[in-house]
């Protein structure tokens, strides 16, 4: 953020170092190479607690998710909430300006690892 734009934002807003883009940077399902199957993979944590994730599979068209999530400074946590999936949440480190999300889907386990911009 530049110190110009610093008199226009609260202090609550400039510690929330986790806010921003993040791309997605490895993808693994069930063990092997997700992210060669898509063209990025992003995920948006803006400041009114929404979220879009966004992402183009090879050859297909952009898709977008939203939902709510909440921050624990504590642990260092985030919790995601799909808009479409009433009563689904899950926790998720996010450390350093990485986020890992691990999920089972089926039989296998989908694992992202997300870098911030």
């Amino acid at each position: 953020m530049l110190a110009s734009n610093w008199k226009n934002s609260s202090l609550k807003e400039i510690t929330k170092a986790y806010l921003g883009e993040y791309e997605c940077t490895q993808a693994m399902f069930g063990g092997e190479d997700f992210l060669k199957n898509f063209e990025y993979i992003t995920l948006a944590l803006e400041k009114d607690n929404n979220f879009t994730l966004t992402f183009c599979e090879k050859e297909n068209l952009k898709q977008t998710h939203k939902g709510k999530f909440s921050y624990d400074e504590q642990t260092q946590t985030i919790i995601l909430k799909g808009a479409h999936q009433a009563g689904l949440q899950q926790e998720f480190p996010l450390k350093n300006g990485e986020l890992f999300i691990t999920m089972g889907i089926g039989a296998k386990t989908l694992a992202l690892k997300f870098e911030q911009k």
